[in-house]
């Protein structure tokens, strides 16, 4: 669940859940996060313990106690430990466990003590969801799974309530704080800084973009003194805003003023993120991990490069750029009606189906 004080970008969870709650009986566990006061579901706890061994046992007896309350259908985001005991649960007194992951967790190395639990859970799911088909196959090998426990759920956008917060903004005030004149261009990148979010190929590609676009950074983590030193190391910083960590309720601020988003990913399962680009009309160039090219509209598919083509991913962000107006307005046309399949009535009704 989101952080309302932070700037935690789980705010899209919460707001599912509360449409959830107007269809089905929810008992919501919350690990990290909060809902608001005035939340409509009313049968919820949060879990007390910060120290690893208390918080295994407790998340245990929260799943323990739930069930014995009737709810048999246990979905878990995320939660190895929830996941662990909801599925000794349900396998013990009825009912069917539902796990959601979605990334590539097979490209990165992890201690075997890790490695060895993560597997374990993974056999011990009823069912795995994700939100891709692009990945299925690899949780399908990398975890010895079958495919048929696998289903796809994709992640969504409510694309009416992004409309209406753009139509809210002022552009010219935006331009102003960050200090960018309009007659400059601007690349938008929102993300942890992190090499799997290819933050760290931020500072070579803003290089080799032709244009003096500036790019805003909107995000914080371990890579981002190092790619301040690139940026300083290639005469750059006058190029780029880096605005650190930012609430999620002032993101589409940065969209509403971007030309082109970046995301040079190394891993993704259904990013949101490029949800969000979408539904703002911002095109994007991205590398084709994970589900990428899924959600991708099929005029922005050339400016999907292949995973590590950094060259390729300058290129594409060249074009983004140097676009005609007539053809950029197709493409955003295009982003606007291929966005709609990811609303969230469609997949509330998809997921509603699946736990029914």
């Amino acid at each position: 669940m989101p952080e309302y004080a932070k700037a935690t970008h789980f705010q899209y969870v919460a707001e599912f859940v509360e449409a959830l709650a107007d269809e089905a009986d929810i008992f919501l566990v919350i690990e990290k996060g909060e809902l608001p006061e005035e939340s409509k579901v009313t049968r919820r706890v949060r879990q007390y313990f910060r120290s690893p061994i208390p918080r295994f046992f407790e998340i245990a007896g929260i799943l323990f106690g739930a069930r014995l309350r009737g709810y048999s259908v246990q979905y878990v985001h995320y939660s190895f430990s929830a996941a662990f005991w909801s599925s000794i649960i349900t396998r013990t007194l009825g009912g069917t466990t539902y796990y959601w992951n979605a990334g590539m967790p097979w490209l990165y190395q992890r201690s075997r003590s890790r490695e060895f639990f993560e597997r374990l859970v993974y056999k011990m799911i009823g069912r795995l969801v994700t939100g891709a088909e692009a990945i299925v196959s690899g949780y399908a090998e990398y975890y010895g799974i079958s495919s048929s426990k696998i289903i796809v759920i994709p992640n969504w956008i409510d694309a009416k309530d992004v409309e209406e917060k753009l139509r809210a903004i002022d552009h010219a005030g935006v331009r102003r704080e960050l200090d960018i004149p309009t007659s400059a261009a601007i690349l938008l990148f929102v993300h942890r800084l992190s090499k799997r979010k290819g933050a760290h190929l931020l500072p070579g590609i803003l290089a080799g973009v032709s244009q003096d676009a500036i790019l805003v950074v909107a995000g914080e983590g371990p890579e981002e003194e190092a790619i301040r030193r690139e940026f300083n190391k290639f005469n750059l910083m006058g190029r780029v805003r880096m605005l650190g960590a930012i609430p999620q309720q002032r993101v589409m601020n940065y969209f509403a003023v971007a030309d082109a988003f970046l995301l040079p990913s190394e891993e993704e399962g259904c990013p949101h993120v490029l949800l969000e680009a979408l539904a703002a009309g911002v095109p994007y160039a991205a590398m084709a991990v994970g589900g990428v090219r899924e959600i991708t509209p099929p005029k922005l598919l050339p400016c999907v490069s292949e995973s590590g083509d950094v060259s390729g991913f300058i290129h594409a962000t060249n074009t983004l750029l140097a676009l005609p107006k007539f053809t950029r307005k197709e493409i955003i046309q295009e982003e606007h009606e291929w966005v709609r399949r990811y609303s969230k009535e469609a997949i509330l009704k998809r997921f509603l189906a699946l736990v029914q």
